[in-house]
């Protein structure tokens, strides 16, 4: 099981640990400080806010703002004709959210836009740098989700009369520069297919 709830991240007040003094302390915002790539505590200086690590791998692998633009359209097309055809129906969990005064159903994912255009993508502003590429259209949003995933030996599942869906074959862990988060699977990937006698 992984739950991800974002909006339900806190502010922060640190200097309240152990007694703040007279005079304004600042709060901390949680989402913002866990978006670091690097242990922004630990190491500063080489700790980058996700955003910006998109910008540093754009600029060093040549990937232009037009190329994510078009990934973006296809994506939230794609999710916008397979909510509307009912693709993801067995895979998603209504949830109830009750308040005072109604009760609300979430049932569909919310953050793709319905009708969405490569002319209302263009007109995004950079969300990062102010000559960057990365928008608020071209990149992840803050949301809430949770997903499931049944992993167990092939003794147990015959013993439960499931059929697997998929097996792991080996696992593979690598190290790389935070400033280029994103590509931590480009270097994973060969390893564990390596490790699994299969060719690249």
């Amino acid at each position: 099981l992984g739950v991800e709830s974002m909006s339900n991240i806190p502010y922060y007040l640190p200097s309240a640990r152990f007694g703040a003094r007279l005079g304004n302390k600042e709060m901390v915002c949680g989402i913002t400080e866990g978006l670091y790539a690097g242990s922004k505590i630990y190491v500063p200086q080489d700790s980058y806010i996700m955003g910006m690590t998109a910008e540093y791998c754009a600029e060093k692998y040549g990937i232009t703002r037009q190329m994510q633009d078009e990934v973006a359209l296809r994506s939230q097309n794609n999710a916008e004709k397979s909510t509307n055809n009912g693709r993801f129906k067995d895979e998603i969990v209504p949830v109830e959210v009750k308040t005072r005064k109604k009760t609300y159903v979430f049932e569909k994912d919310e953050h793709f836009r319905p009708g969405q255009s490569m002319e209302a993508l263009q007109k995004l502003r950079p969300a990062f740098k102010k000559d960057g590429t990365v928008t608020a259209g071209n990149a992840s949003g803050i949301n809430d989700g949770a997903c499931v995933i049944l992993l167990t030996t092939v003794d147990k599942a015959q013993e439960l009369g499931l059929t697997p869906l998929a097996k792991i074959k080996t696992i593979a862990k690598i190290g790389n520069d935070p400033k280029y988060m994103g590509m931590g699977p480009i270097y994973s990937t060969p390893l564990a297919l390596k490790q699994a006698n299969m060719e690249p």
